[in-house]
């Protein structure tokens, strides 16, 4: 659901879940991420495209791979791609955030 928020809107998201996780605490996360093979990039075209008509940030931060530096951002101490899956949309990502 973070590719529904805008950039600022992750980042608070993401530093109210670390604020209430307890120390050694994990985030998991499965959301669009950005393009792994030639196929993912162009099936998430149209994704791209109708981000760019709206004019907006919302999947921007997940299309181009700033997924994890947001998270570092909100104050998790490590970040990892755990994998990623193709999808009718694109890349589904999943990361694993650590407090």
């Amino acid at each position: 659901m973070l590719h529904h928020l805008t950039t600022e809107e992750k980042v608070s998201a993401l530093r109210t879940v670390r604020r209430l996780l307890r120390p050694n605490g994990e985030l998991h996360v499965a959301d669009i991420g950005p393009p792994h093979n030639a196929l993912m990039r162009i099936v998430s075209l149209p994704l791209r495209g109708w981000a760019s008509h709206r004019g907006d940030d919302r999947i921007g931060a997940n299309l181009s791979g700033r997924m994890p530096a947001l998270m570092r951002e909100a104050g998790f101490a490590t970040v990892a791609e755990e994998g990623n899956a193709m999808m009718p949309i694109g890349t589904l990502t999943y990361w694993k955030a650590t407090v």
